[in-house]
């Protein structure tokens, strides 16, 4: 996965420059990190399928402590959760560096 940046000024981008200036190549630990982190503010939450089949015991805690559900193969927190996202956001880094 790639990141890139385009130009830092306004009137250039307002003139529709939107050539990358800089690109980054995302290694999988910080691919992981990103999905998750973002992908827990999502009201529709995150897909289980796939590689983060495997990741189902992490979220039995949240699931015990109210702070996340699961249905239709998706991970979504409650309202409780969302409370936490950083918290749970820094949880999931921590998964994902002991497995990375």
């Amino acid at each position: 996965n790639r990141r890139w940046r385009t130009t830092r000024k306004l009137k250039e981008y307002l003139a529709g420059n939107f050539a990358p200036e800089e690109e980054e190549i995302l290694d999988a630990r910080t691919t992981w990190k990103e999905k998750w982190m973002m992908g827990l503010r999502l009201a529709e939450g995150l897909s289980l399928e796939g590689p983060e089949q495997g990741w189902r015991d992490l979220f039995d805690d949240w699931k015990t402590q109210g702070w996340a559900r699961t249905e239709n193969g998706r991970v979504r927190l409650t309202d409780s959760g969302v409370m936490l996202t950083s918290r749970l956001t820094q949880n999931v880094f921590e998964f994902i560096d002991g497995i990375c």
